[in-house]
């Protein structure tokens, strides 16, 4: 099965940058299953037994020339008389950040979709969407583990610069927070044909890592929580929540960008008509000449995102559902760094904080030293890197069910996944359980994170590694069918997993047939930690 896997990615990875999809007409299409979605059909991959591919899929234009910049602007759907569009390939991922020429496109705004050879349109099973889709996140154990009872879904937006460059000149020529726009319009798209790929439109369950969570937070809060979400439930993980700029932090960033790319002019039109004509190369120096500072991040536009998401979901103002929140034990280790280069000081304990956070107070900064006492940790290094897990990942997943859960909710759930990526200990052990080590078991071995190389890797699983990634897919794809994750869970020796009241489930290695994974409760010092990083959220913008 893994030489059936490597050599898919392989086939889906020889693809040109920029290029699209061939279309054969009804008669001379190659072999292999075909969707019609009443504007087009799409000719997929099953390469993997009793697997379907369909990759590459366009969900709105290209956001090129003058929709660059833009909210996406969506495809003529129109049913008519079409041709068969090769679906069986990837497509380009987006321009990443470092960014080069020639690795990653603007024409990027695609998604793909999995399901068992088995279904078809109608079968109305539930949808697991994954945000983001770059090549090394192959969604087809997710598949085989649910014995085919659901399709999977992954999409791929606009990032960085693309995505999320701010100002007022955007906001009059153009939009803020397109990326987040772009998951919308994906969303969308599958709300729209989804049924014709055998999914159930009105039960989407939406998965993120890192960033990919943060994004799931902020199109939970999007709207403030009015309207309808375009998604049912959702499973965040290790949700990565950045400081969002202020307008000074991004207007500072664009005056940088405009003035690497040449497109200096005191008119807002003049200037992102100018952004808009520059060549790729001239956006990509942009990209990785700005200042340290510049991250190139959602923003409060007051319209999508009205206010910061940690005031949002203090308030109740957010789309309110189904939810699997948590994180990994060892989530902070990667903001610290290499423990023999950390200042093993008080001092040094607060200005790495100080260096992310930029805007806390000298208050917060001394109720920090007091909420994390030097006597409870045996180093400075470790006390940084349990305020960093607390400020950047394991505190939302708590606050975001302790609110629904208050809301007279039962469906929300926390987790802690205590088991490393082992390719990932072996080269740095001061890690931990590192940021990301859920991916290694959720995604057939997979290793990162290595946002600038094109080719994933993938280690092979021992016997306890293969239990422990059966139990985390099964919990997740039994949440994605039931909206909770003992319904299905394919391990009977797997504990029952409670709602976050009580407590929050331990996910980790055991043996060769079980794994060792256990409830536990939350300590007093943890929740109070919490409560004050939610109370200073004005303060960490996040």
């Amino acid at each position: 099965m893994r030489a059936l896997l490597l050599a898919f990615l392989g086939l889906l990875s020889r693809c040109e940058v920029g290029a699209y999809a061939t279309e054969f007409t009804q008669g001379n299409a190659p072999p292999g299953p075909v969707v019609d979605v009443g504007y087009a059909s799409f000719l997929g991959n099953s390469s993997i037994p009793g697997v379907d591919f369909f990759g590459g899929i366009r969900y709105v234009e290209p956001p090129l020339g003058d929709l660059r910049f833009r909210a996406p602007q969506l495809l003529d759907e129109t049913p008519r008389e079409h041709n068969i569009t090769d679906a069986r390939k990837w497509r380009s991922i987006c321009i990443q950040q470092p960014a080069q020429v020639g690795f990653g496109s603007e024409d990027c705004l695609t998604l793909n979709v999995w399901k068992s050879s088995n279904t078809k349109a109608g079968d109305n099973l539930p949808v697991a969407l994954y945000i983001h889709s770059a090549q090394g996140f192959p969604m087809n154990t997710w598949i085989t583990e649910s014995n085919g009872s659901i399709v999977a879904v992954n999409i791929q937006y606009r990032l960085g610069l693309f995505g999320f460059l701010a100002s007022t000149a955007v906001q009059q020529d153009g939009d803020l927070n397109a990326g987040l726009l772009d998951q919308r319009a994906a969303l969308g798209w599958v709300k729209r044909h989804i049924a014709s790929f055998g999914g159930d439109p009105n039960q989407i369950t939406v998965s993120g890592q890192s960033a990919g969570s943060a994004d799931i937070v902020h199109q939970m809060v999007s709207y403030g929580g009015e309207g309808e979400a375009p998604f049912q439930a959702a499973v965040a993980q290790s949700i990565g929540m950045d400081p969002l700029p202020t307008s000074e932090q991004y207007e500072y960033c664009f005056a940088n960008a405009t003035s690497t790319v040449n497109c200096t002019s005191s008119s807002n039109a003049t200037v992102m008509s100018c952004l808009r004509a520059a060549p790729l190369s001239a956006l990509v120096d942009a990209i990785n000449n700005r200042p340290s500072s510049c991250g190139y991040l959602p923003v409060v536009d007051g319209v999508f995102l009205p206010d910061l998401p940690s005031r949002l979901l203090t308030q109740g103002r957010f789309h309110m559902m189904p939810f699997i929140g948590g994180h990994v034990t060892d989530d902070g280790s990667i903001f610290v760094g290499n423990p023999a280069d950390f200042v093993n000081t008080t001092e040094g304990f607060v200005a790495s904080l100080r260096k992310r956070y930029t805007m806390l107070s000298n208050a917060t900064a001394q109720r920090m030293i007091e909420l994390y006492p030097e006597s409870d940790f045996p180093s400075q290094w470790e006390r940084a890197k349990r305020a960093f897990g607390d400020t950047v990942f394991t505190c939302m997943d708590w606050s975001i069910a302790n609110k629904l859960l208050s809301e007279g909710r039962t469906d929300a759930y926390n987790y802690r996944f205590n088991t490393p990526d082992p390719v990932q200990l072996a080269a740095n052990p001061w890690e931990g359980v590192m940021h990301t080590s859920e991916l290694f078991f959720l995604f057939q071995g997979r290793s990162g994170p290595s946002p600038t190389d094109p080719v994933a890797v993938f280690a092979p699983f021992n016997a306890s590694e293969q239990a422990l990634a059966t139990e985390t897919i099964g919990y997740w794809t039994s949440f994605a069918r039931a909206f909770n994750p003992n319904t299905y869970k394919p391990l009977a020796s797997s504990p029952v997993w409670p709602d976050a009241l009580s407590g929050r489930l331990v996910i980790q290695e055991g043996g060769v047939n079980a794994t060792s994974s256990y409830l536990e409760q939350r300590t007093s010092a943890y929740v109070e930690r919490c409560l004050f990083w939610n109370e200073v959220g004005n303060e960490t913008r996040v």
